[in-house]
């Protein structure tokens, strides 16, 4: 009896356990604006160098691409960075552990001190605009990598206290791209072996990945090929729009943390080639948004004041309000999609069908109140 009562609720937590992560890995808001800058010393100078260094690290976040700092109006405009800065204090720096085979220069500088830099959203925002540059939101899809790493002949599946994983949890921070590891639980362990991820087998690993409710899954295998010398095998695959996208590539470094580094930035192209707002110039842009069973006024304030938060969205204006229903009118800088595309990664809105209003210009695009 005793054994059967303890079998039922071990079966209970693992089901709560899946559905809280089902309803909480879908996508996550990261901070785009803040940065942490290792220092020497507390000196104008080298704080100076640090907030520009820190803008080109908030520049990648922001626009997702690390050839954003190839650009000449970017360069043209760095050296403006105190401009664009809404705080900063110093902190005590606690770098992370550096890898096994990674070689540490004897002559690195000493960096007691870490400058924390808050830039302000709207100018980072308006810069990349005005360089003709892609910008990306704060909510952005979490992407669960399942890694297989092998050194010497040891071969294991990344767990989240290995040194590597932490590691990538600092490069994914860095770069602003919510990342997950696996449980490896005992579900996880039931349906996934060493031999799917080495071989990139991504039709159980997908099948694994549905409770984690990702919808950006990225499987490899990490090897070392000799003194200095890392490889990686890649496979990517994104559930968009109702059909998956997949993608694969090998990279090659002196070390793990560059091999890591570089997976960052791949990341980071694919996800802004999907969810990267571009800005268009013309004030026209406009679409009208329903939102039903709102259940005061304070909640329709709330979804208006959401809406204003969307990266698309230049202004908000009511319409029609009735008494569970407003009707919104979106003044955009880039196009519907994109706000249809930004509502979608979050949870306050739940779609509903859209209205083709006859004699209307524009669609009325419907949705119900969750948040």
């Amino acid at each position: 009896m005793m054994k059967s009562m303890f079998k039922s609720i071990w079966i209970m937590l693992l089901v709560l356990t899946s559905l809280y992560m089902a309803n909480n890995h879908a996508s996550e808001e990261v901070d785009i604006y803040q940065v942490s800058m290792p220092v020497t010393d507390q000196t104008p100078n080298t704080r100076s160098k640090a907030i520009e260094q820190g803008l080109n690290k908030v520049l990648i976040r922001a626009s997702g691409l690390d050839s954003v700092l190839g650009n000449q109006y970017i360069s043209d405009n760095i050296s403006k960075a105190r401009t664009f800065i809404q705080k900063f204090s110093y902190q005590v720096y606690h770098p992370i552990q550096p890898l096994s085979d990674d070689k540490l220069s004897e002559n690195s500088p000493i960096t007691p001190w870490e400058l924390v830099i808050d830039f302000e959203p709207g100018s980072v925002q308006r810069l990349l605009s005005e360089a003709g540059l892609p910008v990306w939101g704060k909510r952005r899809p979490v992407v669960l990598v399942w890694i297989a790493e092998q050194e010497g002949l040891d071969r294991k599946i990344l767990s989240s206290d290995s040194d590597s994983a932490k590691l990538l949890t600092a490069l994914s921070q860095d770069r602003g791209i919510p990342f997950s590891l696996p449980l490896m639980d005992l579900e996880d362990s039931t349906q996934i072996e060493m031999t799917d991820i080495w071989g990139r087998f991504s039709a159980p690993v997908e099948q694994a990945s549905k409770r984690y409710a990702a919808d950006v899954v990225v499987l490899g295998r990490v090897y070392s090929q000799g003194s200095n010398q890392w490889q990686a095998d890649w496979q990517f695959v994104m559930n968009k729009d109702g059909s998956k996208k997949r993608a694969g590539w090998d990279q090659t470094a002196p070390s793990r943390t560059k091999i890591y580094q570089q997976l960052m930035s791949e990341l980071g192209r694919k996800l802004c080639s999907q969810y990267c707002v571009m800005p268009t110039l013309s004030d026209e842009a406009e679409m009208r948004i329903s939102i039903s069973e709102l259940q005061n006024f304070q909640q329709a304030m709330q979804a208006e004041q959401y809406l204003q938060s969307l990266l698309p969205v230049r202004a908000v204006n009511i319409e029609i309000l009735s008494v569970d229903r407003v009707i919104f009118k979106l003044h955009l800088v880039s196009r519907e999609e994109d706000v249809l595309e930004a509502i979608s990664l979050d949870t306050a809105l739940k779609n509903l069908p859209n209205y083709d209003n006859i004699g209307a210009e524009k669609t009325l695009y419907n949705f119900s109140w969750v948040k």
